[in-house]
């Protein structure tokens, strides 16, 4: 009877290796060229099947005049090489960018949750190290937080996974496979030590703003 209770109890949720395995081909790592021998690696995500969504500052340097990378391309999760992507817009400030995908490989497209709540499920797939595209899951610790970030305040979600090089401009989705912000950065505490447990990202209200 305590064994039937605890299928019952699991039946509908989603394993750790489904969430990966049906979301993993809408996100990609994100090659751009700082000179003629550094690149730069980061994430993006489909939000239509043929625009992407990252941060500017992994593709681009907001020092004095906006300025973006050179060659960008893309990977998805089973190819070797990458395929040249194309720059649509962008915000520095909002630290948003858009590209434009005309490849073929087969993807997933992510819709914009309505509203994220202070402790609920989230994942992220992202490009952590540019080891390539991995999983991480925890909590959204606090719904909205204003922070300083380029300059001035800005509503971040925070969450409980950690997040390294790499990582920025990836998704961060709710149980239903929705987008509920995009990683960011990273906080540091009073001795200027990176924070390791927590993340900070993009809410999906000001990604809907800058896609419309």
């Amino acid at each position: 009877m305590g064994a039937a209770s605890l299928i019952l109890c699991s039946c509908g949720e989603a394993s750790s290796q489904e969430r990966y395995q049906d979301n993993v081909a809408g996100v990609v790592e994100l090659r751009g060229s700082v000179d003629e021998s550094n690149f730069d690696y980061a994430s993006a995500w489909f939000v239509s099947p043929t625009l992407l969504v990252t941060c500017f500052h992994a593709i681009g340097n907001s020092e004095g005049e906006a300025s973006i990378f050179d060659d960008l391309g893309v990977r998805f999760f089973d190819e070797n090489e990458y395929t040249s992507v194309t720059m649509v817009d962008f915000d520095s400030a909002e630290d948003i960018a858009l590209l434009s995908y005309k490849g073929s490989h087969a993807r997933k497209s992510f819709g914009l949750a309505a509203e994220c709540r202070t402790g609920e499920f989230c994942f992220n797939i992202g490009n952590f190290n540019n080891y390539g595209l991995s999983y991480k899951e925890g909590l959204v610790s606090l719904s909205s937080v204003n922070m300083e970030y380029n300059g001035m305040k800005q509503s971040f979600i925070q969450c409980t996974f950690g997040i390294g090089p790499g990582d920025s401009g990836s998704p961060i989705l709710n149980e239903s496979n929705e987008v509920l912000g995009m990683v960011a950065y990273r906080s540091r505490n009073n001795a200027g030590t990176v924070e390791q447990n927590f993340c900070y990202g993009i809410p999906s209200s000001r990604i809907g703003s800058a896609v419309n």
